[in-house]
């Protein structure tokens, strides 16, 4: 027989030669074209501007002290981002720098359009988010509420994302409550304000991109047992 050397560098010899035998490749597909947008609201009181469209029987959203704040109290102000044209798979993203407990609001919307979208709405029970469909301009479901979170104002950053029939809330980039919805399908990025103290700072929202992913191939000839890869 082969001494116990000789018999392992033919062995060596043979695996490097049967990977050899086939080409391998790595492919990444492009990622989905991008759209961003950003307002963080600092600039004189007044309306929010030439790029937001107030949603169609809401009242228009104001800024006040460089934050976003509902421009007629106690009633929904609401806005998208109309300056861009957005994929459907998107998000929004914002501080919410007067949320508490006993006051609730402010909200970051996705898929907003004239009198429908997506909402992360902050309150509705101490310390918590939840997730709103607005199914028109006065009618709104809840379709799930997260857990008790601990929230610091100041330096919180929420977001709202809608990948498909996933509708997600995130805080500091964490998941804290996720639904499945299929109803609203399209629109763009927006803000939801009700009370006179909710406010919205340091907004942005754009596409959602396709997640990078690989596909390795190839063939292998030769090999009599097992390849592993």
């Amino acid at each position: 027989g082969k001494r116990p050397g000789l018999l392992l560098v033919t062995l060596v010899t043979m695996l490097v030669s049967c990977l050899l035998a086939g080409a391998l490749s790595a492919v990444a597909p492009q990622e989905a074209s991008a759209a961003t947008v950003s307002d963080n609201f600092t600039r004189a009181n007044g309306g929010l501007g030439s790029n937001w469209t107030t949603v169609t029987g809401t009242a228009a959203p104001a800024i006040v002290s460089n934050t976003a704040r509902a421009g007629t109290a106690s009633k929904l102000n609401s806005a998208y981002w109309s300056a861009s044209t957005f994929g459907n798979d998107q998000f929004a993203q914002a501080s919410l720098p007067a949320s508490s407990g006993t006051s609730y609001g402010p909200g970051i919307a996705v898929r907003l359009s004239n009198s429908q979208g997506y909402i992360l709405w902050y309150g509705n029970s101490s310390n918590t988010v939840s997730l709103w469909r607005m199914d028109s301009a006065t009618s709104w479901t809840q379709l799930k509420q997260s857990a008790a979170r601990t929230v610091t104002p100041s330096s919180d950053v929420w977001k709202i994302q809608a990948v498909g029939s996933t509708i997600s809330g995130y805080q500091n980039g964490k998941l804290v409550v996720q639904v499945t919805d299929t109803k609203i399908t399209s629109g763009s990025p927006g803000v939801w304000l009700y009370y006179a103290s909710d406010q919205i700072g340091n907004w942005s929202g754009g596409d959602v991109s396709a997640p990078s992913t690989y596909s390795v191939g190839g063939t292998v000839s030769g090999l009599s047992g097992t390849a592993v890869l």
